[in-house]
């Protein structure tokens, strides 16, 4: 069987490509791709993932795998789509490994610049009810150890190991992000198919979109209050209709990107030399990106804004 397995990483549009997947997945068998139901969690194969962190699981993950491949026979299928980004998370490929040694492997995975990658994280930590982060993106970086993650050489490579130079597809997220449907467009192609093939698009809601940055400075200090999730949820809906209209402006400077970009400029160059892409544009490269001007978490908040959204959602009264 072959194996395609997207890794993500997490914020370069995992969840709508698995929406997309699960949304398509009569007519990718039509084409000979097979995207599983087993081991599915909401729409990716989160489950398989967290099976490969742990060997006292590894008897699960066959059985799960082999039970996979029948499906894909019984369907007339010899490809097999696994997405997760929970799958950047494994750092000791062995289990996985073991479980697909019979298998040919190709390993998809999209990257993005480190510092857009440190916006969206810290939006998606601001947002998510079970993190409800309540400091500015600084303190986000000091209190979490990006190093590792950040460092695309060391993702790269620990894939390669296992699973050889030719098996994997790097895509970058900065470009096909800006393209109309061009996650979509950038994943088939890495199959050998295109979007004039008739494939649904997924809707909206099936992606994991952001907060407007300067929503964050809101509920950042909103977070810092007992919210039920509900009220959470509330406070979320107000800030994003107050915010939405607005031009997103960034949370970090050119100069914060600049100290990214220049503390992992070694490891993106040893990506883009060794896996033949172009993944990296440097920040002030972007188009208009000079003109931005960065929110501050203390200049660029407004108590009188902060109070009518607060006394909102804590009287439920909107």
């Amino acid at each position: 069987m072959n194996f395609f397995i997207h890794i993500g990483i997490h914020k370069t549009g995992s969840t709508a490509l698995q929406y997309f997947c699960l949304k398509n997945r009569l007519k990718l068998q039509e084409h000979g791709f097979f995207y599983p139901e087993i081991g599915l969690k909401d729409a990716g194969h989160h489950t398989i993932a967290w099976l490969a962190k742990n060997k006292d699981k590894s008897a699960r993950l066959h059985d799960m795998l082999e039970s996979i491949r029948r499906e894909a026979k019984r369907a007339g299928c010899e490809n097999i789509i696994l997405s997760s980004e929970e799958f950047e998370f494994l750092r000791d490929l062995h289990i996985l490994s073991a479980a697909l040694q019979h298998d040919h492997c190709k390993i998809i995975i999209f990257l993005r610049r480190q510092d857009t990658l440190l916006e969206s994280e810290y939006n998606q930590h601001v947002k998510m009810f079970s993190t409800k982060y309540k400091h500015d993106i600084f303190k986000f970086h000091f209190d979490h150890d990006f190093s590792q993650r950040f460092n695309y050489k060391y993702l790269c490579n620990i894939w390669r190991h296992k699973f050889s130079d030719d098996g994997l597809s790097i895509i970058s997220y900065d470009y096909w992000s800006k393209q109309a449907n061009g996650i979509f467009t950038a994943f088939l192609a890495t199959l050998g198919l295109s979007l004039h093939d008739n494939f649904i698009m997924p809707e909206e809601r099936h992606s994991n979109i952001s907060l407007p940055n300067k929503a964050t400075l809101y509920l950042a200090r909103l977070n810092q209050l007992t919210l039920t999730k509900d009220q959470h949820q509330l406070a979320i809906r107000l800030l994003t209709a107050e915010f939405s209209a607005e031009k997103n402006q960034p949370l970090l400077s050119m100069k914060d990107r600049h100290i990214l970009w220049r503390r992992y400029k070694g490891t993106n160059d040893f990506v883009e030399k060794n896996f033949n892409t172009d993944c990296f544009v440097e920040p002030e490269k972007e188009v208009n990106a000079s003109e931005l001007v960065s929110l501050n978490f203390c200049t660029h908040f407004n108590r009188g804004i902060y109070t009518r959204i607060k006394t909102a959602v804590l009287t439920g009264e909107h």
